[in-house]
């Protein structure tokens, strides 16, 4: 879907960066923002606004039972290990990359050990 149709589609967005929202905000102050959504918008922002909305919304909702909120946001936590940055440097480079492995001097550094 073309982002001028998107926009046309949802008043919020609409409403929002045709600057007839914020009612003391000049004009043009998010002209920039607007036509980035609308001409450049590479991260499809304006294709994802409903989802991420729907999103928000199942959020809310999710939110007002303390204990499921609580139990999802640890359950998360705990499963991130698996979304760090080492590993995803790992599978680029067995990936993409292809690249030999080095020990950089400086990571050689012997820890010190505390004075007690």
């Amino acid at each position: 879907m073309q982002p001028e149709l998107i926009i046309q589609w949802n008043t919020i967005i609409t409403i929002a960066v045709t600057n007839g929202f914020f009612e003391t905000v000049p004009y043009n102050e998010f002209e920039e923002i607007r036509n980035a959504l609308l001409y450049r918008d590479q991260y499809f922002v304006l294709r994802d606004f409903a989802s991420y909305v729907d999103a928000q919304a199942k959020i809310n909702e999710l939110y007002k039972d303390q204990n499921k909120w609580t139990k999802m946001c640890l359950t998360n936590i705990a499963k991130s290990g698996f979304f760090s940055t080492d590993r995803t440097m790992e599978e680029y480079n067995n990936d993409i990359w292809h690249l030999t492995k080095t020990n950089p001097t400086w990571a050689k550094v012997k820890k010190v050990k505390k004075a007690e």
